[in-house]
């Protein structure tokens, strides 16, 4: 059974944008489709990793720099197997289908 603990490192590190402790956490064998449990409704929940990506993008203080580096961990959980439906399904939910269009272009410019 894999370490519960490393799956929260998993999002600690995406939560502080930190790709190289990604790296390290999906190397070791954490869960690229980890759901966090919370206390009543998770809908608007960052509770998978890229749920965290999605939600953390949307941080207004964010430099460009940044977002290369969350477009980087998108990217990285999605070679290890990560489900994009729950993180599209948030982005839909907190901001319109627009997001995906924005996130989209700009994975691609980086």
């Amino acid at each position: 059974m894999l370490d519960f603990s490393l799956n929260e490192a998993l999002m600690k590190a995406i939560e502080n944008h930190d790709i190289m402790l990604v790296k390290d956490c999906l190397g070791k064998g954490a869960d690229a489709n980890y759901i966090r449990i919370w206390e009543g409704d998770n809908t608007y929940q960052p509770n998978s990793p890229l749920r965290m990506v999605v939600f953390r993008i949307s941080d207004s203080f964010l430099e460009d720099a940044d977002l290369k580096l969350f477009a980087e961990i998108a990217s990285l959980l999605l070679q290890y197997g990560a489900d994009p439906r729950p993180a599209i399904q948030l982005a839909e939910l907190r901001y319109g289908n627009t997001i995906l269009l924005v996130s989209t272009t700009r994975s691609i410019m980086f």
